[in-house]
């Protein structure tokens, strides 16, 4: 250090430090869209503001800093924070304030882009013919599981809060998008499902039905008794048994598919194509609608919100 004294009175006194400044109170609720302010204040201990005045000048050159996950800014103390309150006096004070906004690209390149990619993925499984039933399960379970996963990674990492944090709302929102894409294939396998127990209840009734009329056939047919003699004296026997005309008809009929099943069919059809295709732009329009909330909501609302809300803590203080 090195101390000077002036003829005028004044004193110089020089030193050189290294001081490590702890900023309190941070919120990290609106992580990684979060910005903080804090404050580096000097002032005297035993000399009030009439004995002793407090002021300089500080430089800041970001070109010869580290390299920091937060973009720095220093600003000059505000005119309320130059004089500390005491009970008996004032205080000179002089400092500088320090605002910090977190740097965005790294978590968009790690975290934000990847999810919403996952995301788009999963809108693949609309144009998968449902029929194709291990090809959509199989994409919208993995998709599923890779969010969850970068879901528990990623919320290892931040800071802690007391409220939900901005990355944890995205990554929710994103893992709900690609849930209910799976909900939507469910309801599908559960109307095929219905579908295809109700056929083979209408299978079984139509065979037992069938059976039933060849019973009654039977038993309402005629049977009638030849005796054939051959050229060798010998007579044969024969047994012949006429079936009724409407049974002869029936038997003959060629198979075909009932009307009202053909109908069902088609009905299932053109619900699985019409779930698939509202589907289609339901869940764009949504991912879309909820972007221009989330980056509305963290970008522009809250930091007003905070910045009036910090305005009445220093008008208060």
């Amino acid at each position: 250090g090195a101390l000077e004294i002036y003829r005028d009175g004044r004193v110089y006194y020089k030193v050189r430090s290294d001081i490590t400044v702890v900023c309190k109170a941070m919120e990290f609720g609106q992580f990684p869209l979060d910005k903080h302010k804090c404050y580096f204040i000097l002032t005297s201990f035993g000399y009030d503001s009439e004995h002793m005045t407090l002021d300089g000048k500080f430089n800041y050159e970001k070109e010869n800093q580290r390299t920091l996950p937060f973009n720095v800014d220093i600003q000059p103390l505000p005119e309320n924070k130059r004089v500390v309150l005491g009970s008996s006096s004032n205080y000179s004070a002089y400092g500088f304030e320090v605002l910090l906004s977190r740097s965005l690209g790294p978590f968009i390149l790690s975290v934000y882009l990847p999810s919403a990619m996952f995301v788009m993925m999963s809108w693949v499984s609309f144009f998968v013919p449902p029929d194709i039933v291990p090809a959509r399960i199989v994409l919208l379970v993995t998709l599923c599981l890779v969010l969850i996963n970068m879901f528990n990674f990623t919320t290892a990492r931040i800071p802690v809060s007391n409220a939900v944090t901005a990355m944890e709302v995205w990554l929710l929102a994103c893992m709900l998008l690609v849930f209910l894409s799976l909900v939507e294939y469910t309801v599908i396998l559960r109307k095929i499902v219905n579908h295809n127990r109700a056929l083979e209840r209408y299978k079984k009734d139509m065979s037992r039905q069938k059976s039933s009329e060849l019973l009654n056939g039977q038993q309402s047919s005629t049977a009638f008794l030849l005796q054939v003699e051959d050229g060798g004296g010998e007579t044969q026997t024969q047994v012949t048994e006429l079936l009724p005309k409407e049974c002869r008809k029936r038997c003959k009929k060629p198979k075909t598919k009932p009307k009202s099943q053909n109908r069902v069919e088609a009905n299932l059809n053109l619900f699985k194509l019409n779930l698939d295709r509202g589907a289609t732009y339901l869940f764009p329009f949504l991912f879309l609608l909820f972007n221009c909330f989330y980056w509305t909501v963290y970008l522009v609302i809250m930091p007003r919100y905070q910045k009036d809300h910090l305005m009445e803590q220093e008008e208060t203080n």
